[in-house]
């Protein structure tokens, strides 16, 4: 019944968090009897399964386990979060093929008119690493760019998450200066202390050292300038 299934589910999480490979294997074996029964744990079990394969570095074996939740016509309320994961799943595998097929995921996952605005900061920030990891800096810019400029908010609506904004930030900051394009990486930086977001100060200082070491006296605009 619901009572065993809730007791096996927590019972596997135990196992997993031990660490040892006994308890592992365990835990594995309890989490794949929860996701073939059917019942209301079935698709956590199966996320978790997911998870727990990429940690060891099964990465084929978590995508077999996922697959079940990816087909929009299964309607899984746990899609968004199998995706999440494959995609992890493939960009760990490191070729080429497999960064197509996340970046085919994470475009997919943006065509959501619904997607919650943080996912979707999320998902352009692991998007623009994936175009970094197939040697595309521009396009990697591109999608770091539609997160600083807000891009990606409805009109008027305010910037609410702050993580994944500076890391998209951040990141495109990296790729400016690693390119030796100073200009556009100050007014990044510039774009990042004015949202008064949690790492403002971190890219006031940013601002600053660049403004100073390559003499930018004039103001800045309120986008990146793409030199």
């Amino acid at each position: 019944g619901p009572y065993r299934e809730v007791a096996l589910f927590y019972e596997a999480k135990s196992s997993l968090r031990v660490g040892l490979e006994n308890a592992r294997a365990d835990g594995l074996q309890l989490l794949k009897k929860v996701a073939s029964g059917g019942g209301p744990l079935a698709e956590e079990a199966r996320l978790q399964l997911g998870r727990a394969y990429i940690d060891i570095t099964e990465l084929d074996k978590a995508l077999a386990e996922l697959a079940p939740l990816l087909d929009p016509k299964a309607g899984s309320s746990s899609r968004v979060d199998a995706l999440l994961l494959a995609a992890e799943a493939h960009r760990a595998l490191r070729k080429d093929s497999h960064l197509d097929e996340c970046l085919k995921i994470y475009d997919g996952l943006l065509a959501d008119p619904d997607l919650p605005y943080a996912l979707n900061n999320q998902v352009h920030c692991l998007k623009g690493e994936t175009l970094e990891q197939l040697g595309q800096p521009g396009a990697a810019l591109d999608a770091y760019y539609r997160v600083i400029t807000g891009g990606n908010l409805r009109k008027g609506e305010p910037i609410t998450e702050w993580k994944w904004f500076y890391k998209c930030g951040f990141s495109a900051l990296r790729l400016l200066e690693d390119s030796k394009r100073w200009r556009s990486a100050f007014r990044v930086a510039v774009i990042l202390r004015d949202a008064q977001g949690s790492a403002w100060a971190k890219a006031g200082l940013r601002a600053d050292k660049l403004q100073l070491e390559h003499q930018i006296w004039d103001e800045p605009g309120p986008e990146p300038v793409r030199e």
